[in-house]
């Protein structure tokens, strides 16, 4: 079965730039297929972000096969897998790790 395009959630762009706003170090990933949409790097912490569009119903956000997938092995392996669906998300997670540290 041929791999579908990688599409990014309307919100992408919009995380992506309010990681970085808030001093946090973003890598995309959501073109490489059965991970999740981007690593989040702040104050020496890692977590894995799978973006989802608020916007949609809950239904449209679930994630898909591959992405428990991912999340599972993430967390197996001590990992931190976190699903962001809107800015305010992202601020409290930022806020969070910068607590913890």
């Amino acid at each position: 079965m041929p791999r579908r395009a990688a599409r990014q959630d309307a919100n992408h762009s919009e995380i992506r730039g309010l990681a970085r706003d808030l001093g946090a170090e973003w890598v995309d990933l959501f073109q490489l297929p059965k991970t999740c949409d981007g690593i989040l790097i702040f104050r020496g912490a890692v977590a894995f972000i799978e973006i989802k569009d608020g916007s949609k119903p809950p239904s449209a956000q679930k994630l898909t096969e591959d992405e428990e997938k991912f999340r599972d092995q993430v967390r197996r392996g001590g990992g931190r897998y976190e699903i962001v669906n809107s800015g305010d998300v992202l601020i409290a997670l930022v806020r969070e790790i910068g607590d913890a540290r």
